[in-house]
């Protein structure tokens, strides 16, 4: 990136003709060359210059039909000077060796002024770029972070970050890192770093989507098995055809008969459903709602209920079964029943009880949604089971519909924690307190969808235990309503990689992230004249922003500022999925496994 922009180029009429003029080019060119080639040969062979045809093109075309017997290529006339076919190929191929090392020589030099660029104004160095985002760095991590592999390649600890814009280098995090992607819209987020690094994950991985795509992109060539959590069916609306997935159930109150996972989710629920924002007491009334919810779980997994006799209950605050439970059961947590009996108590006019369950309905207006509550009750079927998953390298895709994500990211929010939670306790089991392979959450539009009540803080300690968050945001407000001020600050100051996209609008979010890139001093040269015409220079220091706020907003689509961890700033290129080698991999495994819409 220069240090001052110049005005943009207006806007030309044939440039939706670029790839077709460059097609043509490319056939063009090479047709000219071997007429000229032909030419040279006879020159030198001869005296005379005397390609095949007056026409280069026609010369060329000529050349290439008769490689065997170029003699055929002259005309009848002439065919006593065409060269021998050693002589002539033998000619070719040093000429496409020296374009070659010139074209070469060419792309060098633009790197290094690039490089010299951005060492000028104090971005990343060639060497800072090697000794931690190179593929070697992420290799020299793989002893701690994957014990279990003997001979590692950079796939198994590390995540394709693309290219340096300075030094075409390629740039690599690892698997201890975790990530912010942070743009808007039609940036090519997703294209560009969730399905290629969903595709390479080495781990069991978590991906979340308000769409099919990533799931019908990605499941056919992730390793182990691919199932799909969706609630509100929105794969099944999408897709016409099975693909190489499994849909599946998951009861929430499977597991709630231990306190802790009771609390856990019920927790997690009313977090998510954003019961207590934007009134007085919300903190108070939260609470409140998770403790009544709470008390319900367990007493409906005591029970061998499911979700639609937890839902009852909150529909009827006089329905006292739960109490009866939890104050009869050996196996209740003490007190749970008392301090459910004494929440339930008093009657319909008790305006203090009707606020705290209008607080927990909130938690449960998804599971009126019949085909919702459906995904929710197993009944006499197999359900999800997140210990088995962590255990092993399948994927768990968790889709919502857009028009009803807000609904249902608190279910999928309690799904996606109970992952989790069971990811903490195997690592607990394993030497060195970490999982490996390691477990991947790829949360594309995170805030939308399973917004996490505790991602903020999963952000830095997931990493110690072998958990790799990479969370999608279109803008920082939208993470701020979702987790508070204090929440999306500690979010994004915890993400070791952050990635900005251009096209950013909110002038103070670029202001903060260009304060955030830091400053250079730049030697500023001024020529003077003297009254006597002599000449005179003086040099000065001043202070500049390595990165402007506009330059952020401006950055070209398929290029991200790349912030991390103590390093300075470096701007990468990234490829999309549909124009890489990753495309490739994609057809073969879906046409292997016979998967499509």
């Amino acid at each position: 990136m220069s240090a001052r922009r110049g005005n943009p180029s207006p806007s030309l009429g044939c440039c939706s003709l670029v790839p077709e003029i460059m097609l043509l080019a490319g056939i063009m060119a090479p047709l000219m060359l071997l007429d000229a080639l032909a030419g040279v040969d006879t020159w030198l062979a001869h005296g005379h210059w005397m390609p095949p045809a007056p026409n280069a093109l026609l010369g060329g075309w000529q050349l290439v039909t008769h490689a065997g017997d170029l003699a055929l290529a002259w005309p009848a006339a002439t065919r006593r000077v065409a060269p021998a076919g050693a002589v002539y190929w033998l000619t070719v191929a040093v000429a496409a060796a020296v374009i070659l090392g010139v074209a070469t020589w060419v792309i060098r030099l633009v790197r290094r002024r690039r490089g010299g660029a951005a060492k000028h104004r104090g971005l990343a160095s060639r060497s800072h770029l090697r000794n931690q985002l190179g593929g070697q760095a992420a290799l020299a991590r793989a002893r701690t972070l994957r014990p279990s592999v003997a001979r590692p390649s950079v796939t198994d600890v590390g995540i394709s970050l693309g290219r340096s814009v300075e030094y075409g280098s390629a740039l690599f995090g690892t698997v201890e890192d975790s990530y912010a992607l942070l743009g808007p819209p039609g940036m090519f987020k997703t294209s560009t770093l969730v399905v290629p690094g969903v595709i390479d994950y080495p781990g069991p991985a978590i991906v979340t989507s308000t769409k099919p795509e990533l799931l019908l992109l990605t499941a056919s060539i992730r390793p182990g098995p691919a199932w799909v959590f969706d609630p509100t069916g929105t794969v099944q609306r999408a897709v016409t055809s099975r693909g190489s997935w499994q849909p599946v159930l998951w009861d929430p109150v499977l597991g709630c008969d231990v306190p802790r996972t009771a609390m856990r989710r019920a927790r997690v629920a009313v977090s998510a459903s954003g019961a207590g924002k934007g009134v007085t007491a919300g903190d108070y009334w939260r609470d409140s709602a998770i403790a009544l919810c709470q008390g319900y779980l367990h007493a409906a997994a005591l029970a061998d209920a499911d979700l639609r006799t937890v839902t009852g209950w909150v529909d009827n605050p006089s329905d006292r079964r739960a109490v009866d439970i939890l104050l009869d059961h050996p196996a209740a947590a003490p007190g749970w029943g008392e301090r459910l009996g004494a929440q339930l108590a008093g009657g319909p006019d008790d305006r203090e009880r009707r606020s705290v369950f209008n607080s927990l309905r909130r938690a449960f207006d998804c599971v009126a949604d019949p085909e919702v509550m459906a995904s929710c009750c197993p009944g006499g079927g197999g359900t999800f089971d997140p210990v088995e998953f962590v255990a092993g390298t399948g994927t768990l895709y968790l889709v919502g519909d857009p028009e009803d994500q807000v609904q249902v990211s608190g279910l999928l929010a309690v799904l996606l924690d109970a992952v989790v939670a069971a990811a903490r306790e195997r690592a607990a089991t394993l030497p060195g307190g970490r999982l490996d392979p390691p477990l991947g959450l790829w949360l594309d539009e995170v805030t939308q969808i399973a917004p996490l009540p505790s991602l903020p803080m999963l952000v830095s300690d997931g990493r110690g235990i072998g958990i790799t968050v990479v969370a999608v945001f279109q803008t920082l407000a939208r993470a701020r309503e979702v987790w508070g001020d204090d929440g999306a600050a500690t979010l994004w100051q915890n993400c070791t990689a952050k990635l900005v996209f251009g096209g950013i609008s909110d002038h103070e979010e670029l202001e903060r992230l260009s304060r955030l890139c830091g400053e250079y001093d730049e030697t500023v040269v001024s020529h003077h004249r003297d009254a006597d015409r002599r000449r005179s220079e003086t040099r000065s220091t001043q202070r500049r922003r390595r990165l402007s706020p506009e330059e952020i907003r401006e950055l070209p689509q398929r290029e991200a500022l790349l912030l991390y961890r103590q390093m300075r700033p470096v701007t990468t290129r990234l490829t999309p999925w549909f124009e890489g080698a990753v495309r490739t991999r994609i057809a073969a495994a879906r046409a292997s496994a016979g998967g499509g819409r």
